[in-house]
């Protein structure tokens, strides 16, 4: 059961304090901002790290979003983020890249306003492997009860996806994800870097698995 955790650090030197502390770690580079220097500082860690930079408008990457990731797969990424919603033709561009590099994959789904019925995520779980998703990424706004239920039963005959509810009633399914077979789940150091809504910090996670 790993927790990786997600930093916002900009300070290098304790970005590598706090992703030496566990074996996966996902780098936010749009808010840390490292300088192009330092990227083969954190991306030759001995740990798995997730090259992600996120962007307000998720259809198109800006130049700098798309440099910025190469660089880091270039310096020894493990994982690079890459959003479903991206324009294909910038989206085919990192993971052609990724592959030539031994990048693994994550094509990631968000939805901030809702749940889509189970059938509509399994379509995109589907359509992430065939594009190349190594492993898939699926968070979206729990509103009902039933929503979480879409979410958890997804894990149903997949391997190698990692979903769960956004939404303090939904925090529950970032843990439960692991025993029904997520590789890890997303937490924050400290409560100021939270990135999602009902985003789980590292010493709740270590509580709550210690009591279960």
């Amino acid at each position: 059961m790993r927790p990786c955790v997600i930093f916002t650090e900009s300070n290098i030197k304790r970005a590598i304090s706090i992703a030496e502390k566990f074996s996966i770690a996902e780098v936010r580079m749009d808010l840390c901002q490292f300088r192009s220097q330092y990227l083969s500082e954190i991306f030759s860690l001995p740990i798995e790290i997730i090259a992600t930079y996120r962007e307000a408008d998720s259809t198109n990457a800006s130049v700098q979003k798309m440099e910025q990731l190469k660089k880091a797969m270039s310096a020894g990424a493990s994982f690079i983020d890459v959003e479903l919603m991206l324009n294909s033709q910038q989206r085919d561009d990192l993971i052609s890249f990724a592959k030539g590099y031994g990048v693994k994959v994550i094509i990631s789904y968000h939805n901030f306003d809702k749940t889509p019925s189970q059938k509509e995520l399994k379509e995109i779980i589907d359509q992430s492997r065939q594009i190349g998703a190594d492993i898939v990424k699926i968070a979206t706004k729990v509103n009902f009860r039933d929503d979480c239920l879409n979410l958890l039963n997804l894990y149903q005959g997949e391997e190698n996806i990692v979903a769960f509810g956004m939404g303090e009633d939904a925090k529950f399914t970032r843990i439960t994800s692991l025993f029904l077979g997520a590789p890890f789940t997303y937490v924050h150091y400290i409560s100021g870097s939270k990135t999602a809504e009902g985003q789980i910090g590292y010493k709740e996670f270590e509580a709550i698995i210690e009591n279960l």
